[in-house]
């Protein structure tokens, strides 16, 4: 198994255990807040995060100390009417770091302590040995990545942790970046980019989707049929290629898709929509045939697409999809970003029009 494991519309599963997370931005010498703020603050970025309905009800208890002198500790309760569940997080004293699972203290052997409050937080019992990789940078400040293999009769599964860069705390799961929505949108390049809708619209909506992505597949209708009729000149729709590992010919796919724009942009819509549409058809044995074949049927010199997906001549512009996608970390696919706000997998239409008009209400 990866390190990672990709699900659209979803969350990011680690199969060895459910992962924490810690939502990152630079911290400022000003930066406080009081703890009922703190608290807003959590329920509103796990919600945004984890694309949480709105019949889940998500409360925050009180405030507590934490083993890290700068944060502070809470219980969190979902409750959907039927189960309640609890989740203990961590929220930095200056409203910048959450962490969706306690900060563990890590002593002068790392790797001891780190395998040590694994086994606690997770009750894995002595029949799993666990094994720690190397740490490597991570899209996160201050923080580095380790993966933990853990084996039971034969049977491997790996979990990826945050370990801070003086490496006195561990996070385990994911460090998230929180920024505002116009660090986002400086961060997303909009040039030279597949879009729907005039440059010059109020709003901009930026999609990362996966062409082999089922729900991704649901959203495009709604998006193409829907959201730009209904608002016409007033939003811009971009298209970025964001193929995840778990699927078996996204990544031909993209490059596929890239190869349309450059050849062709004004049928780059109509065969994405097209690959969409045949989703169920295609397979890794006639992926490159399916493409072409969709591809001449939307006006693409069928010639000229089977050079362009031959030599890869794209790659470059899928693989920058997917720097950015990381910078910013999304991790499913599709993942919207309306005027920087991000929206996860598919909301109800009321919600994309309550997030746009609330974007319109505040657009220069």
């Amino acid at each position: 198994m990866t390190s990672r494991n990709w699900k659209c519309a979803g969350i990011i599963i680690l199969t060895l255990m459910i992962p924490g997370l810690i939502l990152w931005a630079r911290p400022t010498a000003h930066a406080t807040s009081s703890r009922e703020v703190l608290r807003e603050k959590v329920v509103q970025l796990l919600r945004e995060r984890y694309a949480i309905a709105d019949n889940v009800q998500v409360t925050a208890g009180p405030l507590e100390s934490s083993q890290d002198p700068a944060f502070y500790e809470c219980l969190i309760t979902y409750d959907n009417g039927r189960k309640k569940s609890t989740q203990p997080v961590s929220i930095s004293k200056d409203g910048r770091y959450l962490a969706v699972s306690p900060l563990f203290y890590l002593g002068s052997d790392t790797n001891a302590d780190l395998t040590r409050s694994i086994r606690t937080y997770f009750k894995l019992g002595p029949e799993w040995s666990l094994s720690v990789g190397a740490l490597r940078p991570s899209p996160a400040p201050n923080f580095d990545t380790i993966i933990v293999t853990a084996e039971k009769g034969g049977q491997k599964q790996d979990g990826e942790f945050y370990i801070t860069k003086d490496k006195r705390f561990a996070a385990l799961g994911t460090v998230f970046i929180v920024r505002t929505s116009r660090e986002i949108e400086r961060m997303i390049n909009t040039r030279n980019q597949p879009c729907s809708g005039p440059a010059n619209a109020p709003v901009t909506i930026v999609e990362y989707a996966d062409l082999e992505c089922p729900t991704c597949a649901r959203l495009q209708p709604f998006l193409e049929n829907d959201l730009l009729p209904r608002y016409q000149n007033k939003i811009r729709l971009v298209y970025k290629e964001f193929p995840l590992p778990m699927h078996a010919w996204s990544r031909k796919a993209a490059i596929a898709s890239q190869c349309a724009y450059e050849l062709d942009p004004s049928a780059f819509v109509r065969y994405r929509s097209s690959i969409f549409a045949h989703q169920s058809e295609i397979n890794v044995a006639n992926v490159r045939d399916q493409l072409l074949q969709l591809g001449e049927s939307a006006g693409i010199n069928r010639l000229k697409l089977a050079a362009c997906m031959d030599s890869e001549a794209t790659l470059s512009r899928v693989e920058a999809d997917l720097r950015e996608g990381n910078e910013l970390q999304v991790t499913s696919t599709p993942t919207c970003f309306i005027n920087g706000k991000m929206v996860v997998g598919i909301q109800p239409p009321a919600e994309f029009y309550k997030v746009i008009d609330g974007a319109l209400r505040h657009a220069p």
